[in-house]
């Protein structure tokens, strides 16, 4: 046997071997710590998303920035989700995902977003930054959206520039 054929069968073993020991398991594989909402702004339980027999993310949304801020002397939450695409979905909800609702603004609903950043700690500003393509050098927007009456969010333009580096 030729020193060729040697590494082919000794490579071949290895890999039958590696296989033979991944773990098998039914459910698709995800972090303990993914939210998932519907299109609706609802959770998701894990529970539920463990029993699809497709992967969640053809049904569901996994949550990327959440916060929690104060309005009106009240508790609510922002959270950003991603479709498959990578655009954004924004939702408002009092804890515990009660009364969700999809905020739904040409401005940032839909868009790809960089980064998403409160004010300061439970004040209902936060800054948005829109990314105008998925290439490095793009260029962005940067919004104000204020979650001050969370029943009507308002967004206000804050400056626009160039350009978004990924690396």
């Amino acid at each position: 046997m030729n020193l060729c054929n040697r590494l082919t069968t000794l490579t071949l073993t290895s890999i039958s071997l590696v296989v033979g020991f991944l773990p098998l398991s039914s459910t698709p594989a995800q972090a303990q710590d993914d939210v998932y909402i519907d299109r609706d702004c609802r959770h998701v339980p894990n529970s539920v998303i463990q029993k699809l027999s497709d992967p969640p993310w053809f049904h569901y949304q996994n949550i990327f920035y959440s916060r929690k801020f104060t309005a009106n002397g009240k508790p609510y939450w922002l959270y950003v989700a991603r479709y498959t695409d990578g655009a954004a979905m924004f939702c408002v909800s009092q804890p515990d995902f009660k009364q969700a609702r999809l905020i739904s603004t040409s401005e940032i609903s839909g868009q790809f977003i960089e980064k998403v950043e409160q004010n300061s700690n439970q004040s209902s500003m936060f800054i948005v930054r829109v990314i105008q393509g998925q290439n490095t050098g793009a260029p962005f927007v940067d919004y104000r959206l204020d979650l001050s009456n969370p029943d009507r969010p308002v967004i206000t333009f804050v400056r626009g520039g160039c350009c978004v580096d990924f690396d």
